[in-house]
């Protein structure tokens, strides 16, 4: 304990910075479980534990840690890991011990865990329904995933234990932040100002909780503690609604007094940052900068203070150099684990809007611009796998194959075990007019390394060729063997519904398509084919939000042609285009449901749409899909040059697009150029 002793006299004099104040409760940590080892589970046990000294310990540990969640590929704060080690720990020795629960529940929420947060917040309301903290910290849970009904359940049920909870600043600040998520600032805002002027947000000298509790039980079940973190909360959370209401002269004073009321705490520097905002707001970015500067390394929000700066060198000055640089002197003055995490994130950033850049030049057709990308990553990061595909795929819109499969094969022979590059190299290869390639290097692939015949990766690239070789049966085979994958198990399912809703990749283009689609016997099939098509949806229904779902629900449901289900399906996909104007398969599907309901104007009004947006190889499939679909819209109205440039711009983007080669024959037919048909018609088949 002389090591906890220390750390918490020198947190009371100041005389540390506040890393080497947490390496001194790391040592009392470690030295506290180290003694603890060998000991049976027992009394001796317990009695040894001292909960008490673990949680005055852990809540050291939150005193560092910011109480905003971290976001999705952010790095973890140690001090969040470390807390989160502690706390299993302790609250597998004594699982009743509500407060251990509340800390480790907090602390998952912290880490973006919000699935674990919850599940351990129901075991504190399964053993003390009266615990009105977990109720806040569970609505908190619900705010940040969007579901602000539960977050209203959640503050009703505290306070129905708890009435006190009503003329809490926690109770105003959550309820503001479900506003804040629907958008509703005005209402965000009252409530804050209301919370402003509740005792104990304002002034340092009184006291830190609602009510002095009457005893220890109401102590931990009833008093809500307020927290100085909460209590800037309140400010800062103010602040922030007013930036977005525009009135920046009312947030301006507002931190003002916030920086007042905490001079000096350790809650200072977040203060500076959400002056930063302001300053950003007003379009000062050198004033941003500076106050960015002025936050030193012994501060608690140093770190965040760096990777604002570092944002702010990137987005608002384009200096990737002084972006890097910011970085690096983080990592130079405190060298640990987080920090190059960090670093190497930094890189990464740069990379992907690099490679952003780089694909928008491609799918634009600016090689030259495309090239010199190309060149600059390749310099940069002369190891990184995504890069040398990307360089291969440049490669090939330049008609470089040859150089193209060169560079694919030498990515697979410097990766041996990694099958990521086989996805992109058949995407791309196939669009090429090189399946045979394709075939061939999966074979040898297959007959030399045991590990791909059971690789997620490698199964999703030999599902996708024998797919474009128009082997459906063979194609579900593979996909179903990387659906349980966690990359490729989505996309595997996706794919694989296409397939069982239109195995013969039949191209809708009038309502005549869709009764000899459904005439005679295949109109039992295609209520199968609806049928295994939805199961393999509601297999993954932690999936439903996604609108590639919501697409494919729809598509099922208007397969087997019947006008109700269709107008249903045509409804349902025009409110996803309300929020989502671009979505290609969105558009696709509901020219195909507008097809059968006879609109085929409609219809041809949403292919048209397609036209303008850039050919990119994620949605390859369905833009090629709509061009082709809208290509025979104008061969049935004897508007031949429309239909040639469509089916032009098909082939010159997927080489292998035996329905564009077909078209082509059906037009030359039809316009009497016979010899001109036969050699389409060769080409196709």
């Amino acid at each position: 304990e002389i090591a906890h002793l220390r750390a918490i006299l020198a947190k009371h004099e100041n005389a540390m910075a506040p890393d080497q104040i947490v390496q001194l409760f790391d040592t009392a940590a470690e030295q506290h479980f180290k003694n603890l080892r060998g000991l049976p589970l027992g009394k001796k046990y317990l009695l040894c534990l001292n909960p008490d000294f673990i949680l005055e310990i852990v809540r050291e540990y939150m005193n560092n840690i910011s109480l905003k969640p971290v976001e999705s590929g952010q790095s973890l704060n140690p001090s969040l890991r470390k807390s989160a080690g502690i706390l299993e720990q302790l609250t597998k020795a004594v699982p009743g011990l509500l407060e251990g629960l509340f800390l480790l529940a907090k602390v998952k929420y912290l880490s973006g865990d919000t699935a674990e947060a919850k599940s351990v917040l129901r075991r504190i309301i399964d053993q003390e329904a009266t615990y009105s903290e977990a109720y806040i910290l569970l609505a908190q849970v619900y705010t940040r995933e969007g579901n602000t009904q539960l977050a209203y359940e959640s503050l009703e049920n505290g306070l129905s234990y708890n009435f006190d909870l009503k003329t809490h600043p926690i109770y105003h600040l959550i309820r503001a932040r479900i506003f804040k998520k629907e958008q509703k600032y005005e209402e965000a805002c009252k409530l804050l100002q209301s919370a402003l002027n509740l005792p104990g947000v304002k002034k340092r000298h009184q006291p830190e909780t609602l009510k002095t509790p009457r005893s220890k039980s109401e102590q931990m079940i009833s008093s809500v503690p307020i927290t100085m973190q909460d209590r800037v909360s309140v400010f800062l959370e103010l602040a922030e609604i007013q930036i977005l209401l525009n009135r920046v002269h009312e947030a301006s004073i507002l931190l003002q007094e916030a920086s007042t009321e905490f001079q000096g705490t350790s809650e200072e520097s977040r203060i500076l940052l959400t002056n930063v905002d302001l300053a950003l707001k007003r379009g000062d970015i050198n004033q941003a900068i500076e106050i960015l500067i002025q936050i030193k390394p012994d501060q608690t929000y140093y770190l965040q203070s760096r990777e604002k700066l570092a944002e702010i060198y990137l987005k608002h000055r384009r200096d990737k150099k002084l972006f890097i640089k910011t970085y690096k002197e983080l990592v130079d003055r405190n060298p640990t684990p987080q920090a190059l995490v960090i670093l190497g994130d930094a890189y990464m950033s740069i990379m992907e809007v690099q490679m952003m850049l780089s694909k928008a030049y491609l799918n634009s057709e600016q090689y030259e611009l495309c090239e010199q990308s190309c060149t600059y990553m390749s310099k940069t990061f002369p190891n990184d796998i995504s890069v040398q595909i990307m360089m291969a795929n440049y490669l090939l819109r330049k008609n470089e194959i040859e150089k193209a499969i060169q560079q694919y094969k030498d990515i697979i022979q410097r990766n041996p075990n990694n099958f990521d590059p086989f996805v992109q190299m058949t995407k791309s290869l196939y669009r090429a007019g090189r399946l045979d390639e394709i075939s061939d290097i999966l074979e040898k692939t297959e007959q030399n390394n045991l590990r791909s015949h059971n690789d997620a990766a490698f199964n999703f690239a030999k599902g996708l060729l024998t797919y474009y070789l128009c082997k459906p049966n063979e194609a579900v085979f593979c996909f179903n063997k990387c659906r349980r994958d966690k990359q490729y198990g989505r996309q595997a399912i996706y794919t694989m519904v296409k397939i069982v809703l239109n195995p013969d990749n039949e191209i809708i283009s009038n309502e005549d398509d869709w009764k000899r689609k459904l005439q005679g016997p295949r109109s039992e099939e295609a209520k199968v084919h609806q049928a295994t098509a939805f199961n393999l949806l509601q297999g993954m229904s932690e999936a439903s939000n996604d609108i590639q779902y919501r697409v494919l629900e729809n598509r099922c449901l208007g397969h087997t042609g019947e006008k109700h289900t269709l107008d249903q399906a045509t409804e349902n996909l025009a409110q996803i285009l309300n929020d989502h104007k671009d979505n290609v398969g969105a558009l696709c599907a509901i020219s195909e449901c507008l097809m059968g309901l006879k609109n085929a104007q409609k219809a041809r009004q949403y292919l048209k749409k397609t036209t303008k947006i850039a050919w990119n190889i994620d949605d390859a499939d369905e833009i090629e899909q709509c061009w082709l679909m809208l290509a025979m819209t104008y061969v049935q109205a004897t508007k031949y040059d429309e239909a040639l440039d469509l089916c032009k711009k098909v082939l010159n983007v997927n080489k292998c697009s035996t329905r564009a080669l077909e078209i082509l024959g059906m037009m030359n037919e039809q316009t009497g150029a016979h010899k001109d048909a036969a050699d389409n018609y060769e080409q196709a088949w």
